[in-house]
């Protein structure tokens, strides 16, 4: 768990996992792979030697994206990438440690107080992430570290996109989950039967089987509400795990159970709350628009909005925001 004090603690949980990228499992391979190819035109079109600043990376699969292309160079580029969570990307992300070594992470650095020199980089980068920031403050940030004739390209949430309906339909999982009494109940089972099975009373033993049975129909009325939704892959992966415990008292101390038990508990609230940052960061194409044109005021460049799709299946999954910054 994280600490106390952490204030991005819900990210900083997501991203101490082998987890490369927030939207992979929303968006799914498809849309993954085509914004991919977006971003790899954009990188190929970077000199030898540029300096390239990702803003919100979580766990890198921009900057380790930028740092694949780069690595194609006999000179390549310098990649640097912040987040406001307590990341620690090339320790977690194991299928891409060796790249994100070549990457200088900043953790727990804020997008509205960037601790870098004016004109430092030659192209600033996010990918669904500035969005999350107080853009008044981290947009001029990042065109204030932006040296003049560098490219700048962000891809934002849209509220009426693939993601958006994906994050709220997992939201409403997630926070019936919460609120349904399920960890709760869990606990108690898990209790009544490691007292049931060390001791010999009968009174144990029927507070034991009443527990099982009780967490039995809880299970399958969640299961039954959820059967309609057009996506169960949260709700499967938090029941299989709530399931699995009861088997491991074999093998585990009953501490480690209820522990376990807790911390599936607390992802989940992690989730929900990142959940609802999301909903809450998505924009509209009037506000993604909005976006664009306060760019331009603080470049005096042509901004360019355009939907992100999904490859072939055409669902948007965002904004893409493109341009540069004077001469």
């Amino acid at each position: 768990m994280c600490a106390p004090d952490d204030a991005q603690w819900e990210w900083s949980a997501f991203w101490r996992s082998d987890q490369p990228r927030s939207c992979r499992s929303e968006a799914g391979d498809d849309a993954a792979n085509a914004l991919d190819g977006r971003w790899r035109r954009f990188l190929r079109k970077l000199d030898d030697g540029a300096r390239l600043l990702d803003l919100a990376t979580g766990n890198g699969i921009l900057a380790h994206l930028a740092a694949t292309e780069s690595g194609l160079r006999d000179t390549g580029f310098d990649v640097v990438a912040v987040d406001a969570a307590n990341i620690d990307p090339a320790n977690f992300v194991t299928s891409a440690a060796t790249l994100l070594r070549k990457v200088r992470f900043h953790a727990e650095t804020r997008l509205e107080e960037l601790p870098f020199a004016d004109s430092e980089f030659d192209a600033v980068v996010s990918q669904y992430g500035i969005e999350y920031s107080d853009t008044s403050r981290s947009v001029g940030e990042a065109i204030r570290v932006l040296r003049p004739g560098g490219s700048l390209c962000f891809l934002v949430h849209a509220s009426d996109g693939e993601l958006a309906e994906r994050c709220s339909l997992q939201l409403r999982q997630a926070q019936s989950l919460l609120d349904s009494g399920l960890f709760e109940a869990f606990n108690d089972m898990l209790r009544e039967i490691v007292a049931a099975e060390s001791g010999s009373s009968s009174s144990d033993f029927a507070a034991a089987q009443s527990s099982i049975q009780g967490v039995g129909s809880l299970v399958a009325k969640l299961e039954a509400g959820f059967a309609s939704d057009s996506n169960q892959s949260l709700t499967d992966r938090v029941l299989a795990a709530v399931r699995e415990l009861p088997a491991l008292r074999k093998t585990s101390d009953p501490d480690a159970l209820y522990a376990m038990l807790a911390n599936i508990q607390f992802l989940l609230k992690a989730q929900a709350r990142r959940l609802s940052a999301m909903q809450n960061a998505a924009l509209s194409e009037q506000q993604a628009a909005r976006l664009c044109g306060e760019l331009q005021s603080l470049t005096g460049a042509d901004v360019q909005l355009e939907r992100a799709m999904n490859g072939e299946a055409g669902q948007c999954v965002g904004f893409w925001i493109d341009g540069s910054k004077p001469v």
